[in-house]
């Protein structure tokens, strides 16, 4: 979301062709906080029957499920989930965060929503059936979310918590975001992090995209998927003319 698509869309033609060509030339790994499900139809439809399929790694729910493609199927390398105590224990922390910290004014006509999944608990402040415009108007300078992920440290330390997207916050298990993803992409490719450019819209103290940067690996800040398309066109204008 806001990387290669606009918030709960699906990618324009150009993007998947320009992802199709990138993976001509290298290994192209998605890290994303959507679930696998959304990136398969989103992606790996169109792009499973590339010739270099097998370089496309997929990284789902902030990194806690990876993703290959084996004898044409799309098999989990690894597989991290919060057990059900977990959860319930994420849920109750919310509700209490919110209702403390004071971020979602009382008569709003949003209803923020808690999405729940077995490797992530979602916050959104106004659910899913929103423009996006007035998701993006939100919480433009980060405070709101801010605030809420500092509650929450207090009370579930024991967890990931980052900011992602216009209006969410992301909760996975410990240790469990886009750096570990990373990494271990790194280690199965076998080059070093810094050889490796990942592309995010959130890389900023809290954001869910920053541990990447942390890790050592080669960053770009984009601001929505213009920007991306903009960029991948600078690495296929240099692949293409070698």
């Amino acid at each position: 979301d806001d990387t290669l698509v606009e918030s709960w869309q699906p990618p324009t033609a150009p993007m998947v062709e320009k992802l199709s060509r990138l993976l001509g030339h290298v290994p192209v790994a998605i890290l994303s906080a959507a679930s696998f499900e959304r990136i398969e139809k989103s992606f790996l439809t169109a792009l499973q029957g590339h010739p270099h399929a097998k370089r496309l790694y997929v990284f789902s729910y902030a990194a806690a499920v990876a993703h290959m493609l084996e004898n044409n199927q799309w098999r989990p390398q690894y597989e991290i989930k919060h057990t059900p105590e977990e959860r319930k224990r994420i849920i109750e922390a919310i509700r209490v965060s919110v209702k403390e910290t004071g971020i979602i004014e009382e008569n709003s006509k949003y209803q923020w929503e808690i999405l729940e999944r077995e490797p992530k608990v979602v916050f959104t402040a106004h659910g899913l059936n929103v423009t996006q415009a007035e998701k993006k108007a939100w919480d433009t300078d980060l405070s709101k979310r801010t605030k809420l992920k500092k509650a929450l440290e207090q009370k579930i330390p024991e967890f990931e918590i980052a900011i992602g997207g216009s209006t969410t916050i992301d909760i996975t298990p410990k240790g469990m975001n886009k750096a570990y993803g990373a990494l271990w992409l790194a280690k199965q490719l076998g080059v070093k992090p810094e050889e490796m450019l990942f592309v995010g819209d959130a890389i900023y103290p809290g954001g869910n995209d920053y541990v990447v940067m942390e890790a050592g690996v080669d960053t770009r800040q984009v601001q929505n998927p213009t920007e991306t398309e903009l960029l991948i066109d600078t690495l296929l204008e240099a692949f293409e003319k070698k």
